[in-house]
């Protein structure tokens, strides 16, 4: 009885007290339409009143507030993508959320709380309710005034979803907090897409996240003295948690169907199996692994996004729904036939028969330079057959055929010659090293290749082009047969695989 008359009150909250550090603070929950309400960006401290854009609530960094609390620029691009996320996804957290707690005297040197220019008191005041003095309550009545310290996000998030579920539409923001051109989200769309009911979108305001309180000043300190250690504490709390890498994100990642079937692939597919590299988006020269779970996805992705679009984000940032399990198999099916395909190519067929992974990719004099054997090249490959065979919607029997022929005869092998198709466009012969930027001329140079051609004499002369031009160094063009030439329009395609 006593605990519901003190949790009640709406102008108490029930708080667990922590210390780290010499630092007090106050471990408690709220519900997510209190955190919109109550909660303010750091920007908005008093500290910062003539240096905020009233709009967007954006601080402008410059000589006078670096020396202060300093935040990242708020990114309000992201204010679709995490209401989005609370709304849609049945299993969404957010973790608590550290805020700063203050109040008019603190700004203002002639208050009574000050004596000489220390505090009298804190901005926060605790109420123990038990003898060790760890269980009690903290004052967040009107008069104190609550910032995300660190959490400004989610709390635009929350707040980007209080408006859609009380407005019924949220508008999506460019970074700068500009509205961005385009349709809303809207309580009927997600309803649509989603099955998320009004009723349901209601319910997620009472929804509680954890909070965790800091005093703005502290009894005894100066105002100098509270701003560095406030200052302090967002600094370490960022530095501290490192986001998630590429390679971590894919490895967790349970509801981006490429990502999935790339991971069970990894794990069960004879050519991958103990070859893949999990923490790195790259293999090393002299790595034994033969790709890289970020490889794989993405490899996955360009592979069957004509096949599976639905599976794609709605746009960046923005969390996508998970695949149904038939629908994850289906695709498992379609990625393992594709790796099954390439373990017939002779290339690949070596490494299964005791070549290392190392000896064909090597760019040295002994080594084999395969383009099949770099994370690029094998990209560059999964979209050009998903071009063809499930966009273009060609035979896939027909398109392997050319693709082994194609290796048979050497054709991804030694990429770092000139007579390779491959050399300009992936290995720049400048400064002698894997050319990244060539992947989607690549891409579209295997689509020429194993496809057929191209329809018009247009779009082959501007494929050509572009050939010609990652062949080419200041005003010389190199050709297929090894010649050094000024004129680029001697530089011919490879010819198309029959």
């Amino acid at each position: 009885m006593l605990l519901d008359k003190y949790a009640s009150a709406e102008d108490k909250l029930l708080v667990e007290k922590t210390v780290m550090g010499g630092t007090e603070a106050y471990l408690g929950a709220v519900t997510l339409d209190w955190f919109a309400e109550k909660v303010r960006f750091a920007a908005q401290l008093p500290l910062f009143s003539r240096k905020v854009d009233e709009d967007t609530g954006t601080l402008t960094i410059d000589e006078e507030t670096i020396d202060d609390i300093q935040q990242r620029p708020l990114d309000w691009s992201r204010q679709a993508s995490l209401a989005q996320y609370l709304a849609t996804k049945t299993v969404h957290k957010f973790p608590p959320v550290l805020v700063v707690g203050t109040r008019d005297w603190v700004d203002d040197p002639t208050a009574d709380e000050w004596l000489g220019d220390r505090a009298q008191a804190s901005s926060l005041t605790f109420l123990p309710l038990d003898k060790a003095g760890q269980l009690g309550l903290i004052d967040v009545s009107p008069d104190v005034y609550i910032y995300a310290l660190d959490g400004q996000h989610r709390l635009m998030g929350v707040r980007g979803l209080m408006e859609l579920i009380q407005g019924g539409r949220l508008s999506r923001k460019n970074k700068d907090g500009s509205e961005k051109k385009g349709p809303p989200i809207t309580t009927d769309s997600i309803a649509k897409e989603y099955n998320v009911t009004p009723e349901k979108l209601q319910r997620l305001s009472k929804e509680r996240i954890g909070i965790e309180f800091v005093s703005g000043v502290v009894m005894g300190e100066t105002r100098e003295e509270a701003k560095q250690r406030v200052r302090s504490i967002f600094v370490h709390v960022n530095t501290m948690a490192a986001p998630l890498s590429k390679s971590q994100t894919d490895q967790l990642d349970e509801d981006y169907g490429f990502a999935i079937i790339a991971r069970r692939a990894a794990v069960t597919h004879p050519l991958l199996k103990g070859r893949i590299e999990w923490n790195k988006t790259n293999v090393t020269e002299t790595a034994s692994q033969f790709s890289t779970l970020h490889t794989l996805k993405e490899m996955s992705h360009q592979l069957l996004f004509s096949k599976f679009p639905k599976w794609e984000r709605a746009e960046r940032d923005l969390i996508p729904q998970r695949p149904k399990d038939p629908d994850l198999e289906e695709g498992l099916d379609h990625l393992n036939d594709f790796l099954n395909r390439l373990m017939i190519f002779p290339s690949i067929r070596a490494l299964l028969e005791g070549a290392s992974c190392s000896e064909q990719r090597s760019l040295k004099d002994n080594g084999h330079a395969n383009l099949l054997y770099r994370p690029v090249g094998q990209m560059a490959l999964a979209a050009a057959c998903g071009r063809l065979i499930y966009a273009a919607r060609q035979d896939a029997d027909s398109v392997f055929r050319k693709i082994t022929k194609f290796d048979t005869e050497g054709g991804f092998a030694h990429i770092n010659r000139q007579n390779s198709p491959w050399y300009g466009v992936l290995y720049d012969f400048g400064n002698k090293r894997i050319r990244l930027p060539g992947r989607s001329l690549a891409e579209d140079l295997m689509a020429y290749l194993f496809g057929g051609g191209l329809p018009d004499d247009k779009q082959r002369e501007k494929l050509r082009s572009e050939f010609a031009g990652a062949r080419t160094i200041e005003n010389t063009s190199i050709t297929l047969e090894g010649i050094e030439t000024e004129r680029r329009q001697d530089v011919n395609l490879p010819p198309i695989v029959h």
